[in-house]
């Protein structure tokens, strides 16, 4: 029985054809699924006990050339007098995220204490994105760095809010948490491809900041003894899947050709 087969350019063609299929049938079989992981910043704690990423700064209109880096207590709000408001800005160093992972969500969570002098009344506080990154131990209300004014006095930031919490301040306590938006997901993961560093502003909602009645939030910081009690960071991702295996699409393509090899000298037979 004669067996030998004459490679015409259709059976090359096809030849390659089942190649390819193997080669891509390879491809698929070595990658892995990605599967979401989540992370959290927490100064002293997490990702890990050494992480120092968090910095947290106070800035008050009243005392607006005075730096409050290392207070343990951070202010947002207004005492319903003129010049009396409070922002607080917040900044995480996210380089513990793989390069190039997706961010599917984000939400931050502070240990608020009450303030008895704030009016009894539930009140909204926004995070926003903050435009300009500071020097915790230089920030001011005037200045994001010593002698580099911002370009509003207050802290500059972007007037999307990103979440928000109503509270109580006058009664409230324990833990408050800014939940996970859309917004805030864009931001960590603009934040994660550019320079690693998410930057955050807080502030009581535009309406009763620009009003007359006393509302302050009060939280601890990063500074805080307690390490359960500074802010925390949720971040949920999906890292890049590890390149495919070259030798699994290797055997892909020889399985492909094998395959086509065999048809041929069944016909053939």
């Amino acid at each position: 029985m004669n067996t030998s087969i004459t490679l015409t350019p259709m059976k090359i063609k096809k030849a390659y054809r089942l190649l390819t299929f193997g080669g891509v049938l390879g491809l698929l079989l070595s990658m892995p699924e990605a599967s979401a992981d989540t992370i959290v910043f927490q100064n002293g704690s997490s990702p890990t006990a050494g992480y120092t990423g968090n910095d947290v700064a106070r800035m008050e209109e009243r005392f607006p050339g005075v730096n409050y880096g290392d207070a343990t207590e951070g202010l947002v709000g207004t005492l319903g007098t003129a010049d009396t408001l409070f922002h607080t800005v917040l900044s995480f160093d996210l380089s513990a995220i793989p390069s190039g992972a997706t961010i599917n969500s984000a939400s931050l969570s502070l240990y608020e204490t009450t303030d008895a002098g704030s009016v009894s009344s539930a009140v909204q506080f926004d995070l926003h994105e903050l435009t300009q990154s500071f020097v915790e131990s230089q920030v001011t209300w005037d200045d994001y760095s010593t002698g580099n004014p911002w370009a509003t006095a207050g802290g500059d930031y972007s007037a999307t809010v990103l979440s928000s919490i109503t509270v109580n301040p006058n009664t409230s306590s324990g833990v408050q948490t800014f939940a996970t938006s859309g917004d805030f997901t864009t931001v960590v993961q603009s934040a994660l491809d550019g320079s690693e560093s998410l930057e955050l502003l807080l502030k009581l909602n535009d309406t009763d900041e620009a009003g007359s009645s006393r509302y302050l939030f009060r939280f601890r910081t990063e500074d805080y003894g307690t390490v359960a009690d500074r802010p925390l960071l949720t971040v949920d991702y999906t890292p890049v899947p590890e390149p495919a295996s070259s030798a699994l699409i290797v055997v892909g393509g020889i399985v492909g050709l094998v395959v086509w090899r065999r048809r041929k000298l069944s016909t053939a037979g």
